[in-house]
């Protein structure tokens, strides 16, 4: 497009079911110059914002007990990726192999914590100067917010998901 860095954005080129080295292959093969970023979420913030995403889309009814869900689906073949989509280190291995320096990963609680480093750590990773910053750096989040009303998942069952045997 004739820019000097262009950026898109998804955490579905390392969900398990997607094949992430299939995935990073096409990647490498498409664009082989590309520098890659992977922000990565407590996996247990993650998985209890998918369960509430999913409530919200209608993929998960409202009121599923979590635990018996994610106790009776094989997380390999999980569509909805409640466990699998926090497999960070399978998930990563074929990206890191793939492309090695070109790869940066970063922690999403450390973008809370000090977001200023973290975007300025991107953007070295990406070749451009740390001297531009949007001002609203110190308030962005992505985050799913539900909208309709949904009862958060309650942290009790938000622990136990650590411990659900997989």
């Amino acid at each position: 497009a004739g820019e000097p860095v262009v950026g898109e954005a998804t955490p579905g080129y390392m969900f398990w079911r997607h094949g992430p080295a299939t995935v990073a292959g096409r990647i490498d093969e498409t664009l082989p110059d590309v520098r890659l970023m992977a922000i990565l979420r407590n996996p247990i913030d993650r998985a209890r914002s998918a369960v509430l995403h999913h409530i919200e889309m209608g993929a998960l009814a409202a009121g599923t007990d979590v635990l018996e869900y994610v106790r009776s689906v094989d997380p390999e073949r999980d569509f909805l990726g409640i466990i699998a989509g926090g497999w960070y280190a399978r998930s990563l291995e074929p990206f890191r192999e793939r492309f090695a320096d070109r790869l940066l990963v970063l922690l999403h609680d450390d973008a809370d914590e000090d977001p200023r480093s973290v975007y300025n750590a991107a953007l070295r990773h990406v070749g451009l100067a740390p001297d531009f910053a949007p001002p609203e750096l110190e308030r962005v989040r992505f985050s799913f917010r539900p909208t309709g009303g949904h009862p958060e998942l309650d942290l009790p069952v938000a622990g136990q998901l650590m411990y659900t045997s997989i």
